[in-house]
């Protein structure tokens, strides 16, 4: 009988679980745990800069109200992302990083992968073309460890017809509909949450690799193997590596 390959775990937000998520103090604890892959979000300011953020609200993970997509860039400066109603002061003073900031980390973690989440409301105001012309010439300099994926269907065709970066399509349902259209422009990656699919049967096979959302059971690997999935994302990459 093959061996079938365990799937990969990949850091949801960076090291999330106890760090304010989406921040470069998160990222860099996922590097240090040795996670093989780390998963950010990115959000566009209304000037046009890229920000490593997950809501356009900035209520929840920030000290500051309102939406980042009508702030600027230089009114972000200001901004804690600290996540204060969950982690309380620990963190306070941390920024709201800017995406470019992801590059000189990625060249100290040589083996890293970083899925890259562009998140719809941006790509709505400033488009698909302004976005992928932004995020490519940003990611340049390690666009080979970059997967940019959306939920946003035009965003992610258009990434993969320009061919500079892997992609992947983060679904909003799991049905006979969703998996022919990525069979018609095949995503590198379709990314799903595991909630959607619960039951026993194996994913959809194509030219993809899956992966699922989220997870913080080490246990559920082989499982979860069995049913075609190569990569699960936790938000507590730290102790899930120490455990498996």
């Amino acid at each position: 009988m093959r061996d079938i390959p365990e799937p990969v775990w990949v850091a949801h937000r960076g090291q999330s679980e106890n760090y304010p998520e989406n921040t470069m103090a998160a990222v860099r604890a996922a590097f240090e745990c040795g996670a093989q892959y780390v998963e950010i979000d990115v959000q566009c300011s209304s000037d046009g800069e890229l920000f490593i953020l997950h809501d356009a609200l900035l209520d929840r993970t920030t000290d500051t109200s309102g939406s980042l997509l009508l702030m600027s860039s230089q009114q972000l400066q200001s901004v804690s992302a600290h996540e204060p109603e969950r982690l309380g002061d620990a963190f306070i003073g941390e920024p709201v990083p800017r995406l470019s900031e992801l590059v000189p980390l990625m060249a100290d973690w040589p083996l890293v992968k970083v899925f890259v989440e562009i998140k719809r409301e941006s790509i709505a105001i400033h488009g698909v073309d302004v976005i992928l012309e932004r995020v490519t010439r940003l990611l340049a300099p390690v666009r080979e460890r970059c997967i940019l994926i959306s939920f946003d269907l035009a965003f992610v065709k258009a990434a993969a017809q320009h061919g500079q970066f892997a992609t992947g399509w983060v679904l909003d349902a799991y049905d006979q509909a969703t998996i022919s259209t990525a069979r018609e422009f095949g995503p590198d990656y379709m990314i799903v949450d595991y909630c959607r699919v619960t039951d026993v049967s194996r994913l959809a096979e194509g030219r993809w690799q899956w992966m699922v959302y989220l997870v913080n059971e080490p246990g559920i690997v082989t499982i979860l193997s069995a049913r075609n999935v190569q990569l699960i994302e936790t938000p507590d990459i730290c102790s899930v590596l120490q455990q498996a």
